[in-house]
């Protein structure tokens, strides 16, 4: 995309996201994953998702998204018709899959801080206002940060060495069977559970549960998993979720529907966290099948 002209003076006293205090240099380096989210079609990251990636505890989080905030008011005051929205509402509670608090005043910057709209519908429209606005790189010109990037060529060729077929191998069974007798490794409750189910597009699910109305698919994947296997187990989740959800609406249903990776270890990279973030994949790491005994 062609950039308009840097209009940011770098000697200026004031500039946007510069200062003494630590968490000016953590806004900065926050900022460009928030970009990277915004891009990905406005998919929202946890407050401590997004703290793992940056090395920072999530704590620290809130007074750098203010920042991040403030800077962007600046932004939008200097240049006329800027109308840059908050991105920083795209970082959210892992429990609510809302910002917290502190955000409330911001939706006041598009005209929602109203009755009229309840916390998710206001949230709806943030998102999709912070998807669909055209010049993030631009935005992180006048801020002096670079967008980040990520060798999807390179990840490709690690995925082509896995060997596919062959029979099931025996850890990923015994993984998969207790994680299937046990759902609370992964914090669900469940009313049944189909071992291998056979979606109409032919795949088969590792696990597929049924809790009321709601569809939760579980990939699978042992400790002798590599990184390419792991990342590949990412995006069966993003398809899987696709598939479930448009057999819901097929037989006459409203989609309603998660899919997890299930991991007995953990995610092998910083390549592969930024693979799960971008794509808003739920991962459970860790799972120690033995304290299910």
């Amino acid at each position: 995309m062609t950039s308009p002209k840097r209009i940011v003076k770098r000697n200026k006293s004031r500039t946007y996201l510069e200062g003494d205090k630590p968490y000016f240099k953590l806004a900065k380096k926050v900022f460009p994953f928030l970009v990277r989210q915004a891009i990905a079609n406005g998919q929202a990251i946890t407050y401590s998702a997004l703290a793992e990636e940056v090395g920072k505890h999530h704590r620290n989080m809130a007074k750098v998204l203010g920042t991040i905030g403030e800077a962007i008011n600046l932004l939008n005051t200097e240049i006329k018709n800027a109308k840059i929205p908050p991105i920083q509402g795209l970082v959210v509670n892992k429990k609510t899959q809302l910002p917290g608090k502190g955000f409330d005043g911001w939706y006041g910057s598009l005209n929602l801080n109203n009755d009229h709209f309840t916390p998710r519908e206001k949230h709806g429209i943030l998102k999709e206002k912070i998807s669909t606005y055209p010049k993030w790189d631009w935005v992180l010109e006048q801020f002096g940060l670079d967008p980040l990037s990520l060798d999807i060529d390179g990840i490709r060729e690690e995925i082509s060495h896995i060997r596919f077929g062959g029979g099931e191998k025996e850890p990923h069974r015994l993984f998969k069977e207790a994680i299937a007798k046990n759902p609370h490794l992964l914090h669900l409750k469940v009313d049944s559970v189909e071992i291998e189910k056979l979606l109409l597009s032919g795949d088969r699910i590792d696990i597929f549960f049924k809790y009321g109305n709601m569809s939760i698919g579980v990939e699978v994947k042992p400790s002798t998993s590599g990184e390419g296997d792991v990342i590949r187990g990412i995006f069966q989740c993003v398809k899987y979720k696709c598939i479930i959800e448009a057999e819901q609406m097929a037989e006459g249903l409203t989609p309603n529907s998660k899919v997890i990776l299930a991991l007995q270890s953990s995610l092998p990279s910083k390549k592969s966290i930024q693979i799960k973030n971008i794509l808003g994949i739920e991962v459970i790491e860790n799972i120690n099948i033995n304290s299910s005994v």
